[in-house]
């Protein structure tokens, strides 16, 4: 089975094994324009779960090819596979996600599936032929892994949820460079939770954002800020549609000025939402809607320098990605993939009024 690379002119995102990116002169057009893209193929099920871009421009993929982890470095073009590397444990392991470092070291994490599921991170060197270290956490319940991101002293920050015995729970374990441990903590409500996107401000705070399970036994966007150490929740926010069916958070991003925008979908209604809140998660500064025929997610968000939000996810019964480019006020600038669906017109609403809790 093959996973298909596309890249689009900067700014890099994946969503269902597609990458895309934005150049700075088209972010100033608007515009978003396919320029090259690649596909992989192995004698098995091939699947691209995370995107990253080294220093060199150098496009850097993570995901799980049979049942393995499976890191790629592309040349900036798409043109060349710099070099590629696989791990294999002694059962099934799954790549989730991949950042850099300063030092251009990459960063890959997933789930180690054994007789106890651990949290898999491994350090590899730029070129990918050597793991600098490696770190494999349990909570010693059943675990899941999300996210990965690098805080700006190298420190790596690894997410995912717990099984307590009763529910889920938020889990967030905080590494040094070496991927020694320094700290974790885990968030339980009472009710499931699970988070899906981690992200660090310029105080090297930590922003998860996720779900959780409201009284009512439908999922909210859920997103909370620690501080540096994990030792302090900072401030968390809850956004419940107030419809009679799950609202759910799949990214998160942090802009220059440390404002928080997370991106989902509303089951109910069937549309794709994102929210920008203030850096402290007290106010909600914007909010947009962007509806069609079909259902529609949101499932990554970027900034790019000039404070742009682009959103990518995907659109029920339809083998397209759709991408989503707003400017900082969430006001659309331009969208790529399936501008209509079945004839039907996608509808983009902005508004900054709805319940926050």
């Amino acid at each position: 089975m093959k996973k298909q690379f596309v890249k689009y002119l900067g700014v890099l995102a994946v969503s269902l094994g597609i990458v895309f990116s934005i150049s700075q002169n088209e972010a100033m057009a608007g515009a978003l324009i396919a320029v090259s893209s690649v596909s992989y193929a192995s004698v098995g099920e091939d699947y691209a779960h995370g995107v990253a871009i080294d220093a060199s421009g150098n496009i850097l993929v993570e995901g799980q090819s049979q049942n393995d982890y499976l890191t790629i470095k592309y040349s900036p073009n798409l043109s060349q596979v710099i070099s590629s590397v696989k791990y294999n444990g002694a059962y099934d392991d799954y790549g989730c996600s991949i950042v850099t470092d300063k030092a251009n070291n990459i960063i890959v994490s997933g789930l180690k599936i054994g007789t106890t599921n651990t949290f898999l991170t491994i350090k590899y060197n730029s070129d990918l032929t050597q793991a600098v270290s490696s770190a494999a956490f349990t909570t010693g319940n059943y675990v899941e892994y999300d996210d990965v991101a690098v805080d700006a002293s190298d420190n790596i920050i690894v997410t995912g949820y717990t099984y307590n015995g009763s529910n889920k729970d938020f889990f967030t374990v905080k590494y040094d460079s070496s991927l020694a441990v320094i700290s974790s903590t885990t968030y339980d409500s009472g009710q499931d939770e699970y988070p899906t996107r981690v992200a660090v401000d310029k105080y090297n705070n930590i922003i998860v954002t996720g779900s959780k399970m409201n009284p009512a036994f439908h999922w909210d966007f859920f997103t909370i800020k620690y501080s540096s150490n994990l030792s302090q929740v900072i401030s968390s926010a809850t956004y419940d549609s107030g419809n009679s069916d799950s609202d759910e958070s799949f990214g998160v991003a942090v802009d220059s000025s440390d404002n928080i925008v997370v991106t989902g979908y509303r089951k109910n209604v069937s549309d794709l939402f994102t929210i920008k809140y203030s850096s402290n998660l007290t106010q909600v500064i914007s909010s947009a809607t962007y509806y069609c025929a079909n259902d529609i997610s949101g499932n990554g968000v970027a900034i790019d320098g000039f404070g742009n939000i682009i959103v990518t996810g995907y659109i029920n019964n339809e083998d397209k990605l759709n991408i989503i480019k707003v400017d900082p006020f969430i006001k659309i600038k331009s969208i790529t993939g399936d501008s209509y669906t079945n004839n039907q017109p996608l509808k983009w609403d902005v508004s900054s009024d709805f319940p926050l809790t």
